[in-house]
């Protein structure tokens, strides 16, 4: 096709009144844009293509045609016809960005892509493979195919893509039993009207399927699963039918005419072209297998081609053994690398801790630092004003003997005097500063010493953590409930245990009867004693010696725990393996609820070392439903999700620890350090929370606790003690008429033991001080420790106080922390 010189005008005019074939690719669609290559135009009722040279003569810019919306998947690699028009949005028309032309509109044209595969093959069935191989997308790029073999066409094909290359659809979509069948028309080559298209890379062949006619037949070019069931079904239903003829007679005759019949019997209605392309199939393999065989007879065992043949497949083998230990390598490489990053991250967690308890003292050390500094110029301000006096004082002195006689003479040696005295106090005031100054340095490096072996025991801790051996590979669980079996029941009313029954035990152990019972009391009630002092663990010991059998278990509170599930353990999530912490509380849980009779005892020692709300405070909610006494009633008692069941494989022992319930036979006492770096309860557990600091009332011997007598009490006496206290009419005194429940059962079971003053051992439980009490104390000077002394000594006058003693304005400080801290 000739084409005359390119110039604007012609140009411009040849290209929009004519109709264009053109194709979008994937690679030129966009976000609202893309971009339609130009295959052909109409001239005279024919198409012409056109070259990718022409293509950026006649399309300025990037021989392209622009269109502004979106495409879909389905309208790509497909042939269009468009009309193109001048781009109205083409600032500069020498942008080489931007294409020249634009189109509004596109439609699908009736153009089908021809695909020569005379080449493929001498027999036509062997195309279904080649198909089944399918073809690079490159060369298809139009989903309505026809395959050219020798001078016919086979068709019309639909093609999908699938991966890299394109299949027809009936191949993507079957299965290794059966699938979509292909029957594929097969129609005379056109001698004209046959379209040839050039692209940068391939030529591709187009005609009008509008000008097809009559198809001369059809053949078969299912996948092969599809042709040999379709054999098999109809094989299955004649010899059904054989069976049928030998019973019904008339049946027989009307198959016999159905037979003789031109179009056959209904089993018999399968395509002529399926029984020739699995005749093909049964054919072409036999043959195949026939000169196989005729080929293995001929060559000998000890031929070279065998030997070598032999060597190449024990030398694939290898390489597939090789690739396989290759990749069980790769993944346990991978495996131990996760746990590398896991240590890792659980060290650089650890040290975050470290680091966040370095912030906590350095502030404090820095401030009482300051502090010192503060009085230490306080003291020097006050040493220089009594100098100043002194020296005002002289210079009046001086003043009255030039103006007095001898008479007073005597008077101005009394002030002298007096101001040497003055003097002699502020040495030795300055003197007490030194001494001041000197121990609190002193407090300050044992405040630091405390806090390295805090940081140690809590880094010791960890390891301990992660030093316990999983508990799969144990026999038997951490704690031994048997207790001592020669422990002597208890079969008393509630009545009999007042004070004569705790007089002997509380000889033995150096403890207070009152402290005995009222613990005792505390936990019939359902409170949970938070004890405090050096015999707090003694008298845990000591219930656990008259109430359980000796059947009582110390659980630590870890530094690092912020849930409830870290004072029971943690979870191995390589292994979805539950680890126990050292305690033993998950292991107690589970053998208190193997054991439902038997009463037993935890000891939970150390609850303000963490925050109360994230880690016991769930706990001891759940303990405090366990023992309510209408707990049996409700059928349902509160739990804590501690973890997901699904994160423990399901024989691991530990799994029922999911949901958490508190066992009712398993009694709970807790400690408190009461140190520097304690935490407070949260307010929410003030009411339930039965604090207590307990002494020795006089010495024991160390071992006076083995003496003692070992007693026990079941789970039903237990609960009978409580249905009598449940059911005791006691009546509260009117200060003690908005108390909780289980306040209320405290006071009765107090007024059952007989126990005396009750309203004052609730005032020392739970004090509640009046504006009017708490103005009264302001002005008090309650009892305080030397340390506490010292430092208000050292402190500065608060000027807002109007120049109040110091001493008074900690005292009452003190009053305020005690009553807020109880």
């Amino acid at each position: 096709m000739a084409i005359a010189m390119y110039t604007a005008d012609e140009d411009v005019l040849m290209v929009e009144n004519r109709a264009w074939l053109g194709i979008i690719y994937p690679e030129n669609v966009r976000y609202a844009l893309a971009l339609l290559t130009p295959l052909a135009f109409l001239e005279n009722r024919m198409w012409h293509t056109i070259t990718s040279h022409d293509c950026n003569r006649y399309f300025p810019n990037n021989g392209k045609v622009a269109i502004f919306k979106e495409i879909s998947d389905v309208q790509m690699n497909r042939l269009c016809l468009f009309y193109p028009e001048i781009n109205p949005r083409l600032a500069n028309p020498e942008d080489p960005k931007y294409a020249h032309y634009m189109t509004g509109e596109i439609k699908f044209s009736s153009l089908a892509q021809i695909i020569d595969c005379t080449k493929f093959g001498d027999n036509l069935f062997e195309i279904p493979d080649y198909l089944h191989d399918g073809i690079e997308k490159a060369q298809c790029i139009c989903q309505r195919v026809y395959i050219r073999y020798r001078d016919l066409l086979y068709g019309p094909i639909v093609f999908a893509p699938e991966g890299e290359r394109c299949k027809p659809e009936a191949y993507i979509r079957s299965s290794g039993a059966g699938g979509q069948k292909l029957l594929v028309s097969v129609y005379p080559l056109p001698t004209q009207d046959v379209l040839y298209m050039t692209d940068m890379n391939h030529n591709f062949q187009w005609f009008d399927e509008d000008k097809l006619g009559v198809p001369l037949e059809q053949v078969d070019w299912s996948p092969p699963q599809v042709v040999v069931k379709r054999i098999l079904l109809a094989r299955r239903g004649i010899n059904s039918r054989d069976a049928e003829k030998v019973q019904l007679v008339d049946k027989y005759v009307r198959e016999l005419v159905q037979l003789s019949s031109l179009q056959g019997p209904d089993v018999l209605q399968i395509e002529f072209a399926t029984i020739k392309r699995a005749q093909y199939m049964i054919m072409n393999q036999t043959k195949k297998l026939q000169e196989l065989q005729s080929l293995l007879d001929v060559i000998p065992a000890d031929h070279p081609l065998v030997k070598s043949a032999i060597v190449q497949e024990i030398q694939h083998k290898t390489e597939e053994i090789r690739r396989e230990a290759e990749k069980q390598a790769q993944l346990q490489l991978i495996e131990l690398q996760q746990r590398i990053e896991q240590v890792q991250a659980k060290s650089i967690s650890v040290q975050n801790e470290l680091e966040n308890v370095e912030k906590y003292a350095n502030p404090l050390i820095k401030k009482l630092q300051q502090e010192v500094e503060q009085e230490k110029e306080k003291l020097l301000s006050i040493r220089k004003h009594v100098e100043q006096e002194i020296q005002r004082s002289v210079e009046g002195v001086q003043r009255e003997a030039k103006k007095r006689a001898q008479s007073q003479l005597e008077e101005l040696q009394q002030k002298i005097t007096h101001a040497q005295a003055e003097l002699a106090e502020a040495q030795k005031l300055t003197e007490q500063t030194e001494e001041e100054r000197t121990r609190l340095q002193t407090e300050l490096a044992s405040l630091q010493e405390e806090q390295k072996e805090q940081l140690a025991r809590a880094h010791q801790t960890l390891q301990q953590d992660n030093a316990i051996q999983l508990h799969g590979q144990e026999d038997d669980l951490f704690i031994d409930w048997q207790g001592n079996v020669l422990a002597t029941p208890i079969n008393k009313a509630l009545t009999e245990m007042a004070l004569p029954f705790w007089n002997s035990y509380a000889q033995k152990t150096g403890l207070a009867v009152p402290d005995l019972r009222t613990c005792f009391a505390a936990l019939l009630a359902g409170l949970v004693p938070a004890l405090s002092g050096p015999a707090a663990s003694l008298l845990a010991h000591t219930l656990a010696h008259v109430l359980t059998g000796k059947r009582i278990w110390t659980v630590p509170v870890p530094l690092t725990a912020v849930t409830p599930l870290d004072l029971f353990g943690s979870i191995d999530t390589t292994r979805n393996m539950f680890i126990p912490a050292a305690g033993g509380l998950a292991d107690i849980i589970l053998q208190a609820q193997q054991h439902p009779q038997e009463l037993a005892l935890v000891l939970l020692e150390g609850i303000d070392r963490v925050p109360g709300m994230p880690v016991y405070v769930p706990l001891l909610n759940c303990y405090r439903e366990s023992q309510c006494a209408e707990s049996d009633k409700m059928h349902v008692s509160r739990q804590i999700n501690l973890f997901h069941p699904r994160a423990l494989s399901p024989e691991d022992p530990y799994r029922g620890l999911a949901r958490l319930s508190w066992p009712r036979n398993l009694l709970l006492i807790t400690t408190r350090d009461d140190d520097f770096h304690s935490i407070m309860p949260p307010q929410v557990c003030e009411d339930w929370l039965f604090t207590k600091d307990i002494f020795f009332h006089h010495m024991a011997k160390p071992s006076a606790i083995d003496a003692i007598g070992t007693l026990c009490v079941s789970l039903d006496s237990w609960q009978k003690w409580l249905q009598e206290l449940q059911c005791t009419e006691v009546t509260l005194p009117e200060s003690l008429s908005d108390i909780e429940k289980e306040q209320s059962m405290f006071y009765k079971a107090l007024t059952v033991l007989k126990a005396k003053h009750v309203e004052k051992i609730f005032q020392q439980a739970w004090p509640v001080l009046d504006e009017e009490e708490m103005e009264q104390a302001e002005g008090t000077h309650v009892q305080i420790s030397d340390s506490e002394i010292a430092l208000s000594d050292v402190m500065p006058v608060n000027q807002s106080n109007n120049g109040l003693d110091v001493k008074d304005t900690l005292s009452t400080t003190l009053v305020k922390k005690k009553h807020k801290r109880r």
